[in-house]
């Protein structure tokens, strides 16, 4: 699944070592007595203090913080800038350790200007790359940052100051699947870790491109990259890095289907976490584990797992995957069949990733996987009624990442469609070549070859012409012109906000009873009478109809075109219907009513749908008036208060045309006052 690629990456960004020197092996109690034996208050004392905070700041980050508070004391009483600085971006690195990206940011902003002050560009890039590092900034300023310390380390010809933007931007890239500017992100950086044999440059590296070749399912190359990815870093201090990359082994093997081998790096991850001081990713890896295991129908072990992962996150405050450990733990009891206990941890874990769905990436990724297991459970224990509502929510969630992805995808499309031109424009150059090169006996022959060519190419674009007309034509029928004509226009998403506008849903009382007496062809019969009747009158007071749901007419007025008379045009709409409507009869001699209902606010109107196109509209205005419709009564038009104070604002002569319902419990809305319009 996609979303544990974006969670791995988020850990690696959060806890991976970006410090130079990822495999010389320091002795940091050895470094600690060392300075403890130091007595002289001079900038070798503070070079000690700054080694020290750097072998620290990933796996001892408290520690590191007090040291780096330390180094910025001594640095002010000698008053020197550089170590101060260097102290600054250590405090910050230390902090991002704890995700406590505040105040990360906050030290690496104090870098920043003291490096602008002593005018230290090198200095300033290390700053600006501690910044797009950190989660504090939202991905627009990250990316920005990023590229803004390309072109300053460009700038000043410090080649090694680009390395970890270029990994940053490979991170943004990956999360946002654009696939080839991740993939020429991660080549720049490497190049420049191999030019310069930087060990952090090349970990990383390593690292993100197993997790490429994982993605892209090529096993063979990940597992290579990634076990070089391990040797860089084995004998090194930084043990939590090292029990990541194990990590990154179980992960790999377990996309791979290698169960086995998932589960031994899993645990040697966990393992060796578990003697760490700051366990920082310990909970990541009981999830995993897990996984494997309930693959294996391991599912008591696998619970163990993901209640040790509880204990965990709790205490590390790592409260950005809470969900997903509930989600795995109510998928786990789902498959053992305890059904009500798994809709405990499922609804759960639906509360919590629905309030982080635009701050966590990986969020849209679970949220699907959340509802349909949820959905099941309740047709497990009968609730069939919320299980559908739940179905068709996780359904429209669906429809929606799609079509974000589709855009996120275009950019890649694009350049490989400019390639595939580029190439074929040089075949046609070559075979010109080749045709003018013929002898010229043959020309008479490839003439009419050509002039034949010319006959047939006339004859297609003429059908294709036609074809064409007819497909905008049908275009026409399903989407109102304007979004016709952008759609046409290769608009990717379409979706407009409108601060007003006024919706109408028509609904035929009785018609399940009508319908189960009657042919199905006198009910579609019947259906179409009625809906080309409503159509004629919308079409009279411009309004746009969205969609029939089986006896149910929906319309709209202000979109996709604004207007400021929505509320009238909508009213007059309603009230024509009843008048032509009233005592309507069937063919049978069945009579028939209609309840209609009214609200206006605000909306969002898109396109959704790939091959089959629909124009629909979303929000409260819309359930609203649906819920006026049905609460309704048979002959009458229920608004809502909002749409009769409109109406009386735009002309007061609608004043005497409400009659007051008065209070109703509407259903997802609560007490209502609404009113009926004669």
């Amino acid at each position: 699944m996609k979303n544990s690629f974006l969670l791995l990456l988020c850990f690696l960004v959060v806890f991976v070592n970006p410090a130079p020197a990822i495999n010389v092996k320091l002795n940091i109690e050895s470094l600690i007595r060392d300075l403890q034996n130091y007595k002289k208050e001079d900038s070798t004392k503070l070079s000690k203090m700054l080694t020290i905070a750097h072998e620290m700041m990933f796996s001892r980050p408290v520690e590191a913080i007090k040291f780096s508070d330390n180094a910025i004391i001594l640095s002010k009483k000698l008053k020197m800038k550089r170590p101060e600085i260097l102290a600054y971006l250590k405090k910050g690195y230390s902090y991002h350790t704890l995700r406590d990206f505040d105040s990360a940011d906050t030290y690496f902003q104090k870098a920043l200007q003291l490096s602008r002050n002593i005018k230290d560009k090198f200095l300033e890039v290390d700053s600006y790359n501690g910044i797009c590092w950190n989660f504090n900034q939202d991905i627009q300023t990250r990316t920005e940052t990023a590229l803004r310390s390309i072109r300053l380390a460009d700038s000043i010809r410090y080649e090694l100051g680009k390395m970890q933007p270029y990994i940053t931007l490979f991170y943004i890239f990956f999360g946002q699947n654009n696939i080839s500017k991740a993939q020429e992100s991660i080549y720049k950086s490497l190049f420049i870790a191999e030019k310069y044999q930087n060990n952090f440059g090349l970990y990383h590296n390593y690292t993100n491109l197993g997790i490429l070749y994982d993605y892209q399912k090529l096993y063979s190359k990940s597992e290579e990259i990634t076990l070089k990815a391990l040797q860089h870093v084995k004998n090194s201090n930084d043990l939590r890095t090292v029990a990541n990359t194990y990590n990154n082994l179980g992960e790999l093997y377990n996309h791979w289907g290698k169960d086995e081998q998932a589960y031994f790096y899993y645990t040697k991850a966990i393992d060796l976490m578990e003697r760490q001081t700051y366990k920082g990713t310990l909970s990541l890896y009981y999830i995993n584990r897990s996984e494997v295991l309930k693959r294996l129908k391991r599912f008591e072990e696998a619970l163990r797992d993901l209640k040790k992962a509880g204990r965990s996150y709790i205490t590390m405050n790592q409260t950005d995957i809470d969900f997903q450990n509930l989600f795995n733990m109510g998928d786990i009891y789902f498959r053992m069949g305890k059904y009500k206990l798994a809709i405990i941890y499922l609804e759960e874990a639906k509360q919590i990733c629905s309030k982080q769905l635009k701050t966590n990436f990986n969020c849209p990724m679970y949220i699907v996987p959340i509802l349909e297991t949820l959905a099941k459970c309740y047709e497990k224990t009968n609730n069939f009624k919320k299980s559908n509502v739940i179905l068709w929510i996780s359904s429209v969630i669906k429809d929606t990442l799609f079509e974000m992805n589709k855009t996120k995808y275009s950019l890649e499309f694009g350049e490989k469609y400019q390639a595939e031109k580029k190439e074929k424009e040089n075949q046609i150059l070559k075979q010109k070549n080749e045709i003018q090169n013929l002898e010229i006996g043959r020309r008479s022959l490839i003439s009419y070859i050509l002039g034949s060519g010319f006959f047939v190419i006339i004859l297609i674009a003429s059908f294709l012409f036609k074809e064409r007309k007819k497909s905008e034509k049908l275009l026409l029928n399903i989407l109102p012109k304007k979004i016709a004509k952008r759609l046409k226009g290769k608009e990717k998403i379409i979706a407009d906000h409108f601060e007003e506008a006024s919706v109408i849903f028509i609904d035929i009382e009785n018609f399940t009873t009508m319908s189960a007496a009657s042919s199905p062809q006198n009910v579609v019969k019947e259906l179409n009478k009625i809906f080309t009747t409503f159509d004629h009158i919308a079409s009279k007071y411009g309004i746009e109809k969205i969609k029939t749901i089986g006896d149910c007419y929906m319309a709209a007025a202000g979109i996709p075109e604004r207007r400021t008379d929505h509320a009238d045009s909508i009213a007059q709409m309603a009230k024509e219907i009843i008048k032509t409507m009233k005592d309507y009869k069937t063919e049978d001699g069945v009579e028939i009513k209609f309840r209609i209902g009214m609200d206006c606010g605000p909306v969002v109107a898109g396109v959704i749908g790939e091959q089959k196109f629909i124009y629909d509209l979303w929000g409260d205005t819309v359930n609203t008036a649906s819920r006026m419709e049905s609460h309704g009564v048979a002959g009458k038009i229920q608004v809502t208060e909002r749409l009769k104070n409109k109406l009386i604002f735009n002309n007061e002569e609608w004043k005497m045309k409400f009659e007051e319902r008065g209070e109703l419990e509407i259903k997802g809305k609560g007490k209502m006052i609404t009113w009926f319009l004669n």
